[in-house]
C-alpha cells in the first residue's frame, strides 16, 4: 500500500497545483 499512498498523494498534490 506504500506504492498506492505515494501515487495517491502525488495525484492529490498535481489537482491542487491545478
Amino acid at each position: 500500500d506504500y506504492d498506492l499512498k505515494l501515487m495517491r498523494q502525488e495525484y492529490y498534490i498535481t489537482q491542487q497545483k491545478v
